[in-house]
């Protein structure tokens, strides 16, 4: 043997008695099939630092269970204690106002009497609803709350999340070189004047122009337009069919809108209705209203804020329906918002009102309005941006010092999924973990841990106990996540087959899925927008395919399910990926990095951005055809889409990019049902053809126009176009464009009408069918 060769081998046996942690030579793959991480063995002082945690865990009280473990946590650090044995310390990230309160939600099964508490014991209450109180209090007063039957449970405060996109990180693609002229800094009045100018200008030159006599309320001085109204052939649209939005109310859900009097000054907003009490705070929602105006001009435009809690922002959106909302759009989830329940009826007691925001959506969406609302800027496996890990749960071997508990195997014995990146463009935001178990009845107990790179040490933990009546939740807030850190999902007692969704909220894992978006986004009947890169558009319209991809960091889909809204299971007994059902998401794309008024949106990314374009193309269809059924909206607004990543309906952009003058053209002939006979067949040179073209009006009373293509042999000419009686009609022509005849005549609902259209064939033209087609009819 010679010196290598010993030298070699004694490394190895002391590695194997010294160490802490075993490395396996091996490597696993990433669901992408791009990254690839060290599979490590959780070290023997990281297990018994689990292992007290999970003692401790398991000697709570029945107070201390109604208690979230962050808070448990943070209230025994601040009375210096330790956590368990062996653990000091854990990061938290909770964090307390200038008056050293923190804020909480209360779920209760009665609020009066927690409210009364409340007020005793001088918390600041910041709402309340039936069974949900947001309040804030110092740390050291939450357990006042607990020995009260009504009381289930106590959280830190879910925050609400707009879907902006701020991009400062290399990997996410840089922000489009768009020259646009900064607003100067003039005196007061100067831009409103100089925006009038340029508006008598352009009326004077133009008397069609976009914000022309068909708007329903006094010109506006616009001094901002977003490059999304001409990407998408608003413009172009509003022309054409003579549609602005008027007669169509449109509410936004944002964080709120804080320069809405100067943004009404400067002419970039109109008048819009904000619900009592409810304009939030921010500008996101400023951002929102000034898109939705610009493509759809002549729409009444509502807000209410998203921020307060869940139950506040679902109250929001019923509010908005109430006050008159045919369309609403939002840009806002909260992080408990459940992954696989599909709502939450009133039956159901929900520890984290998981459910409450989706359930508000399919009661507005089952009263008629059509809901938009982000898909999300969780990134997408497509693109290598995921931070989200989605499937069924592995047994990654039993902890020795952990009996009775298993940790879960990402794949090739990885027990830790590493965070590649943190909070991308937005700053660091919380993981969390959801398991296939309904709202408020899970009796499948798991936990989330947070571990070094190396899996020797503990740095955060949620370990809240699920018994049956809890939700399937828990959350390391985002304070605590650091890049190379890897998530530890532990099953500490229950069934094993379960469905899980771990998901960093803009971070990046090693190993990673599809399936990011999540929530009231991916509501039956909600339409979750992705985004694409209005510069892709390279400053006309959207035109489809490769060219205009969605932005890297939007989030992609399916959605799978598992429970009904009143938490029944959609498949008893099989809660693994081979059950529930399976959701397309996302729905449709449209335009972001576009030009808003409002400060800090100068350039306005994200799915937040996409959104609002896609509610106002929404509002023009409403607004050309005010009876048409959602289901006809969403038809027109999906059969015109333009497709753009995989081919036909995927996962990234759902049908495509929406468009306003495909989208109207579609629903303008959603209601006319065409029959055309053609004879003879095949066509002799010398001889007429003649066309019989029938076309009902199924719908409202409209005039009709009719397109047909020019797919004429060449050689032809027209000889006769007959009418019914009282019609008139353009003279028609081949032209590259199609043959266009205007029809004036009214069809009244139901009624039909005949057209013959004689074609003569020149004796010179090559024997072929000579086969015009109806390409568009117009209802206006």
């Amino acid at each position: 043997m010679n010196t290598y060769r010993r030298y070699t081998i004694v490394l190895l046996l002391l590695s194997l008695i010294a160490g802490s942690f075993i490395l396996r030579p091996m490597f696993t793959a990433s669901a992408s099939g791009q990254d690839k991480q060290q599979a490590l063995r959780i070290s023997d002082a990281a297990a018994r630092q689990m292992q007290s945690l999970i003692a401790e865990k398991a000697s709570r009280t029945p107070e201390q269970n109604k208690i979230d473990s962050q808070l448990l946590y943070s209230l025994k650090m601040s009375r210096n204690e330790q956590l368990a044995e062996g653990v000091e310390s854990l990061k938290t990230g909770l964090s307390t106002d200038t008056k050293d309160l923190v804020q909480v939600d209360i779920r209760s099964t009665n609020s009066k009497p927690v409210l009364e508490k409340l007020k005793a014991i001088g918390a600041e209450i910041v709402n309340s609803f039936e069974r949900s109180v947001r309040a804030r209090l110092p740390l050291r007063d939450i357990e006042q709350l607990t020995n009260m039957p009504e009381v289930t449970f106590i959280m830190p405060g879910d925050d609400a999340v707009t879907s902006a996109e701020i991009r400062q990180n290399p990997s996410v693609r840089p922000a489009p070189q768009i020259s646009r002229s900064p607003i100067p800094q003039l005196n007061p009045g100067f831009q409103a004047r100089a925006a009038r100018v340029r508006y008598a200008i352009a009326e004077a030159l133009s008397p069609s122009t976009r914000r022309g006599a068909a708007t329903s309320r006094a010109p506006m001085f616009i001094v901002n337009t977003s490059e999304g109204d001409t990407a998408h052939r608003a413009a172009e649209a509003r022309t054409k069919f003579g549609v602005t939005g008027a007669g169509v109310n449109i509410g936004v859900l944002s964080n709120g809108v804080d320069s809405l009097a100067a943004l009404q000054g400067s002419g970039d907003l109109p008048a819009v209705t904000v619900l009592s009490g409810q304009a939030g705070s921010g500008d996101e929602g400023s951002a929102m209203l000034e898109i939705v105006f610009d493509l759809a001009p002549g729409a009444q435009l509502f807000f209410a804020t998203a921020n307060g809690g869940p139950a506040n922002f679902a109250q929001n959106i019923r509010d908005l329906r109430t006050a008159g909302c045919d369309i609403i759009v939002d840009d806002v989830f909260y992080f408990a918002e459940s992954v696989f329940q599909d709502g939450q009826t009133g039956s159901v007691s929900s520890t984290t009102d998981g459910g409450v925001i989706t359930q508000a959506v399919n009661d507005v969406t089952a009263g008629g309005a059509l809901y938009f609302s982000s898909a999300g800027n969780e990134g997408n496996l497509n693109d290598n941006t995921s931070g989200t890990w989605e499937g069924d749960f592995v047994d990654g071997g039993t902890l020795s010092s952990l009996p009775g508990g298993n940790v879960h195997d990402f794949g090739g014995g990885n027990v830790g999924d590493t965070i590649n990146a943190i909070g991308m463009g937005s700053g660091p935001l919380p993981a969390n973990l959801f398991w296939a178990d309904p709202l408020g009845g899970s009796a499948n107990d798991y936990d989330l841990f947070l571990l070094n790179a190396s899996l020797t040490s503990v740095l955060a933990a949620s370990t809240n106990t699920q018994s049956g009546s809890q939700d399937p939740f828990e959350q390391i807030a985002g304070a605590s996540l650091v890049t190379g850190a890897r998530l530890v999902i532990f099953r500490h007692s229950g069934a094993a087959n379960r469905f899980v969704h771990l998901r960093t909220n803009r971070g990046r894992l090693s190993v990673a899925t599809a399936a990011s978006t999540k929530g009231h986004a991916t509501a039956a009947n909600a339409f979750g927008v992705a985004a694409v890169d209005v510069a892709t558009a390279g400053g006309g319209s959207f035109t489809g395919g490769s060219a205009n991809p969605v932005e890297t960091f939007s989030s992609d889909g399916p959605r799978q399910l598992f429970f009904n809204p009143d938490s029944s299971p959609i498949t008893p007994g099989n809660f693994s990926s081979t059950g529930g059902l399976i959701r397309q998401k996302d729905d449709i794309a449209a335009a972001d990095g576009v030009s808003c008024a409002a400060p800090g949106f100068a350039t306005f990314f994200g799915t937040s951005a996409a959104a609002p374009h896609a509610a106002a193309i929404a509002g023009l269809l409403k607004s050309l055809k005010p009876a048409a059924t959602p289901a006809q909206i969403r038809a027109a607004l999906t059969s015109s889409a333009l497709d753009i990543e995989a081919a036909g309906v995927d996962r990234d952009s759902g049908a495509g990019i929406v468009m306003a003058y495909q989208g109207l053209a579609a629903i303008s002939s959603a209601d006319l049902s065409i029959v055309k006979t053609d004879s003879p067949d095949p066509v002799v040179a010398g001889t007429d053809l003649t066309y019989s073209i029938t076309v009902t009006n199924n719908g409202g009373d409209r005039a009709v126009d009719l397109v047909m293509s020019d797919s004429l042999p060449a050689g032809t000419t027209f000889v006769s176009l007959a009418t019914p009686a009282g019609w008139t009609s353009t003279t028609p022509s081949v032209g590259a464009n199609g043959i266009v005849t205007a029809k004036t005549q009214t069809l009244d609902n139901a009624q039909s009408a005949v057209f013959s259209l004689v074609v003569h064939v020149l004796p010179n033209t090559p024997d072929e069918r000579c086969c015009p087609t109806l390409q568009q009819s117009r209802r206006r």
